[in-house]
């Protein structure tokens, strides 16, 4: 968005160092894990184990800020 209408020598940096030191920038940014996931017990019967997950907060969509998920 910034390169679309501004350009200087150390842009690159100074964007990368302003989004480290932003705090909502830091709030909304993707984790990646690095963490192989851990092995689950194989269940005996359907929905005998179900995952339950709650995701956010995230931006605003129509007034909403979290994601529940079942598995």
């Amino acid at each position: 968005m910034v390169a679309e209408r501004y350009v200087w020598p150390s842009m690159r940096q100074d964007v990368a160092l302003w989004a480290r030191t932003c705090l909502q920038c830091q709030l909304t940014m993707v984790s990646r894990h690095t963490r192989k996931i851990g092995k689950f017990e194989l269940p005996s019967a359907r929905f005998e184990h179900v995952y339950i997950d709650l995701v956010g907060p995230l931006p605003p969509s129509e007034g909403l800020r979290y994601c529940s998920t079942c598995v």
